[in-house]
């Protein structure tokens, strides 16, 4: 499959997936009672608070490649 196919569903699989892990960081911190997962960036959260959604896609793309790219 050519690159760009690759590239294309990797962009629609990031705006589908990438807001679970939003959805389930907030669960988290719900059900412990946390309000940021940090303080470096006040009023934000922190780091962990700005990157929930890259987490799953990344973990997920990880995933992705080592089943499909060979070599990998």
């Amino acid at each position: 499959m050519p690159y760009q196919f690759h590239l294309l569903f990797m962009a629609c699989f990031a705006s589908l997936v990438a807001p679970f892990g939003g959805f389930f960081a907030s669960g988290f911190k719900r059900a412990f009672n946390i309000k940021d997962f940090g303080d470096s960036i006040p009023g934000h959260g922190g780091m962990t608070d700005r990157m929930d959604c890259q987490y799953v896609y990344f973990s997920c793309i990880d995933d992705l490649a080592l089943r499909e790219v060979p070599g990998s």
